[in-house]
């Protein structure tokens, strides 16, 4: 009898023990301000899985599975909230000066028509270049070009189908997903663009898909696509699969400034602080019908510079800095912080680029999304947008 009463007080130490192992890490985040809570959601210390890499060149800086999020709820000030999640990335990020991308339309043509003779191209007033029914133009940063003039109304109800979600993603006849994807980042890999193809939207349509998307959107009364609903009646070949790929750009994993964010906040005659990035293409049986790039810069150099970047402390740091002065009436809360790199047009230059990492935080004012979304230098701080 005594020895299984041993036994049974070893067991139940053994499990007391267990238990007191399994207590969620809290992190060490109280600053001793104002009420906040600020947990994470991962059993990891984030200190130390921060650090691990700090030895890496940055290439794969961000999407580590071990980065804990943090939930953060705080009263910064007087109708000043944090309400959101955070995530640290990486505690050393890089910055990159580039450029705009100037784009050599005598190459770029011989990557769309190598078969044509000089004679046989046409440039008119506005420098477009012509072959048959295509045309190519742009200038710097953006290239545009078409496979007829048709195309452009077809982009127009991809555009519509994506934004409208009204396709699930489909296999056509003509090749599979997979394959018209591997061509289409091919096809674009040879214009040398200075960051990386993020994953793509895609909209996968026949003729009978089109002439749904038209019906929709001449039913809008929302819709702001007067073009597409003067030509409502356009019919299409019984035969026409396209592949509808629209592209952000990322850097580290991190996300570059693209056409799905939040529009930068500028006021005055400033000049452009940056050109979002975003490249579309659209595959069918015959090819490439359509390729726009916009924003494009030129590859990055070999020599970036690095940096700590500021985590939670110093958003707060610089949200604080710039509301400090300001006698806030209604109640601005920030309830989304993320990172990108935006790619900064400099001062003194119209061509110039430096890429940089950036928080952006955004904002409901009186419990309401309005637009309003305030980006910080990821390492000094400074409010950039």
């Amino acid at each position: 009898m005594k020895r299984w009463s041993y036994l049974a007080m070893i067991f139940l130490c053994a499990c007391i023990a267990g238990c007191a192992k399994e207590e969620p890490h809290n992190g060490d985040n109280d600053t001793g301000s104002s009420p906040v809570s600020t947990e994470f959601d991962s059993e990891v210390d984030a200190d130390q899985e921060l650090n691990n890499d700090d030895n890496d060149t940055g290439s794969s800086a961000a999407g580590s599975e071990a980065v804990p999020i943090m939930n953060v709820s705080e009263e910064l000030d007087d109708n000043l909230y944090v309400e959101t999640e955070f995530q640290l990335p990486a505690t050393k990020l890089y910055t990159y000066s580039t450029e705009l991308k100037t784009f050599d339309f005598d190459k770029v043509q011989s990557v769309f028509w190598p078969n044509a003779g000089a004679e046989e191209i046409t440039i008119d007033e506005f420098g477009k270049r012509h072959y048959k029914e295509e045309s190519l133009g742009g200038e710097k940063a953006f290239l545009n070009y078409k496979k007829s003039s048709k195309v452009s109304y077809i982009d127009t109800l991809c555009s519509y189908a994506r934004e409208k979600n009204l396709f699930p993603e489909k296999e056509l006849g003509f090749k599979t997903m997979e394959e018209a994807m591997s061509e289409a980042e091919a096809f674009i890999s040879q214009f040398d663009i200075g960051c990386e193809l993020g994953k793509p939207y895609i909209v996968a349509v026949n003729d009978e898909d089109l002439n749904k998307i038209q019906e929709e959107i001449m039913k809008d009364e929302d819709s702001a696509t007067l073009s597409a609903k003067n030509l409502g009646a356009t019919s299409f070949d019984s035969d026409t699969e396209i592949y509808y790929f629209e592209y952000s750009f990322m850097l580290h994993d991190i996300p570059v400034f693209g056409y799905d964010d939040p529009t930068v906040q500028q006021s005055g005659d400033n000049p452009l602080l940056a050109q979002n990035m975003r490249a579309i293409i659209m595959i069918s049986g015959s090819g490439v019908e359509e390729l726009v790039l916009q924003g494009a810069v030129d590859k990055t150099g070999d020599n970036p510079d690095e940096a700590e970047i500021i985590g939670y402390e110093g958003i707060k740091a610089a949200l604080e800095k710039k509301f400090g002065d300001v006698i806030l009436t209604e109640k601005y809360e920030v309830v989304n912080i993320w990172m990108e790199y935006f790619p900064l047009i400099k001062d003194s230059s119209f061509t110039q680029v430096e890429l940089i990492p950036v928080w952006c935080c955004d904002f409901e004012i009186n419990g309401e999304a309005v637009n309003y979304t305030i980006r910080f230098h990821a390492i000094t701080g400074e409010e950039i947008s």
